[in-house]
């Protein structure tokens, strides 16, 4: 498929833009026209799931998805608003060739976005690959509504962990985000009820429910890192994938285990992918995004919530104690605008020369930078944003600094 405009974020994680601006009807159109050929190449079935998040633009824009699919011959299935994680287990467990997820996720509400998967292993579709032209199969494809998608993302979610330990427990559980009511009917099965002002654990769910940010009982929000750290112990996980940019903290609980990490670039196909190859316990990164092989193939909040819940349960220690416990680094984050795909390019290359290092192969796997001490440092072009992300952790808070303000002043002088 030819290139989509500089404006649009074009990657593995699918396409973001801004409805009427440059998320239009002819680029939704062009998006699952390419999707459905893809389809047909692969002899997958004519059929696909729809899904939308909360967001008001999110249901028009599922409308025109389903109308565009439908007239070029594929049966449609309009799941409705469930999580990201829920569209994908349901297109699984009902065979279909794929799904199109309608979500801004995380992003600013001025955006939106499609995420596309296809079977057999229902990973993300890299939108850039996707053929150019539709085939249509000369027939209108038939749409149909199922609302059964979250019963079985709770029903999948529920049988991952000990209901009977997390009843007796009493875990007092608050939550925001995600999409519907799949997190309060998950934690009232579990035997999590909020009691007044006084709360165990807050879970902040995105807004298309595949990543997750803890609060502990001090309604103190914990770093994103330790929500995958945090996964890994409750699992006690030997076999795990991690994206590049995420924590060392999860190197040395695996190692603690017993176990092996293996490093891959971010972002959920790049997870999915190794997880299966490797037959792995557990994949995940740093934005709080975790796979959870028993529940499904996605990043999934509320199944890494529910694994965690399991791990305080168990324990029967408050969280800011466990997660005290975790191995300490200082991590730092942020992020530098950066429009044009060519642009960013070119400054990661000339960054790698100031730098005196190999010039990264792929703007989206980055480039990696070893200090002496044990800091280390990633900059990357984001999948879902048009920014450059730019993360540095070490063992002390100082070194964490100095490296990321190193790799921020040599950026800002390309």
């Amino acid at each position: 498929m030819g290139a989509w405009p500089d404006s649009l974020v074009a990657t593995h994680s699918g396409l973001r833009g801004r409805p009427d601006v440059d998320l239009t009807p002819a680029v939704v159109n062009r998006a699952v026209g390419g999707l459905v050929t893809l389809l047909n190449e692969r002899g997958l079935p004519l059929s696909l799931g729809v899904a939308r998040d909360g967001r008001p633009e999110s249901r028009n824009l599922a409308a025109a998805v389903i109308a565009f699919a439908s007239e070029t011959g594929v049966d449609v299935v309009d799941f409705g608003a469930v999580a990201t994680p829920t569209a994908k287990l349901a297109a699984r467990i009902r065979g279909l060739g794929g799904a199109v997820i309608v979500t801004g996720s995380h992003l600013q509400p001025e955006w939106n976005g499609l995420k596309l998967v296809a079977a057999p292993r229902y990973v993300p579709v890299d939108i850039r690959e996707l053929p150019a032209e539709a085939v249509s199969a000369g027939r209108r494809g038939r749409v149909s509504e199922d609302r059964h998608a979250a019963r079985d993302h709770i029903e999948a979610v529920c049988r991952s962990v000990d209901v009977e330990v997390l009843h007796e427990a009493g875990l007092s559980v608050a939550w925001t985000g995600g999409v519907g009511a799949e997190s309060a009917v998950v934690l009232e099965r579990l035997g999590c009820r909020p009691r007044g002002s006084e709360v165990d654990v807050g879970l902040r769910l995105d807004a298309d429910g595949d990543r997750l940010g803890l609060v502990d009982e001090r309604g103190i929000e914990l770093p994103s890192d330790a929500v995958f750290a945090l996964a890994v112990r409750a699992r006690r996980a030997r076999a795990v994938v991690k994206g590049a940019d995420t924590s060392r903290m999860v190197d040395d609980l695996v190692a603690g285990h017993g176990g092996s990490v293996r490093v891959v670039a971010p972002g959920e196909l790049h997870l999915v992918g190794a997880l299966a190859e490797s037959g792995g316990d557990l994949a995940g990164e740093g934005n709080g995004g975790v796979v959870l092989p028993a529940v499904g193939a996605a990043r999934d909040g509320l199944a890494a919530a529910a694994a965690i819940l399991e791990l305080l349960a168990r324990t029967r220690e408050p969280l800011s104690r466990v997660a005290a416990g975790l191995p300490r680094y200082a991590i730092r984050r942020s992020t530098i605008p950066w429009l044009r795909d060519g642009r960013a390019s070119l400054g990661l290359d000339d960054l790698a020369r100031s730098l005196g290092a190999a010039a990264p192969g792929d703007p989206e796997e980055g480039l990696r930078v070893e200090a002496v001490g044990g800091a280390w440092g990633l900059v990357r072009r984001s999948a879902t944003e048009p920014v450059l992300r730019v993360t540095a952790e070490a063992p002390t808070a100082a070194a964490a600094d100095a490296l990321h303000a190193e790799l921020r002043t040599a950026l800002a002088s390309r």
